[in-house]
């Protein structure tokens, strides 16, 4: 399992321990994968709080490729490519920061795109 995610189960109350077990099917899917791409959509408090800004500076600084954009429904969706160890730091430093909330993460295993080369929002 990714060590983020674990520290960040670490923090949730008892009202989303539902949140956890899908939390755990996410990281343990990909946790022996050298480079990935994910499709991902986060829910909770996650627009209007610096997610795709913060996201954005973290995946670059951590090498990742890929974007991020707010939808019209309040979550955000991302595509994000590299080691899952960046991919998990990058989560674990999302999930850290006092302003957002994640609840629940849906994934995808999607196709590497090789001519990417950076992190950027997408709106």
């Amino acid at each position: 399992m990714f060590d983020g995610i674990k520290k960040w189960f670490g923090q949730l109350s008892e009202p989303v321990q539902k949140e956890k077990a899908v939390l755990q099917k996410f990281s343990a899917k990909y946790q022996d994968c050298d480079k990935v791409r994910l499709h991902l959509i986060f829910y909770g408090k996650v627009q209007g709080v610096g997610f795709r800004y913060r996201s954005t500076m973290l995946a670059n600084e951590l090498g990742l490729t890929g974007w991020v954009k707010n939808l019209a429904d309040g979550t955000v969706e991302m595509q994000v490519q590299g080691s899952t160890r960046a991919i998990d730091k990058l989560v674990e430093e999302l999930s850290d920061n006092q302003f957002i909330k994640i609840d629940k993460i849906d994934d995808q295993k999607i196709c590497i795109n090789n001519s990417e080369r950076k992190f950027e929002m997408a709106n």
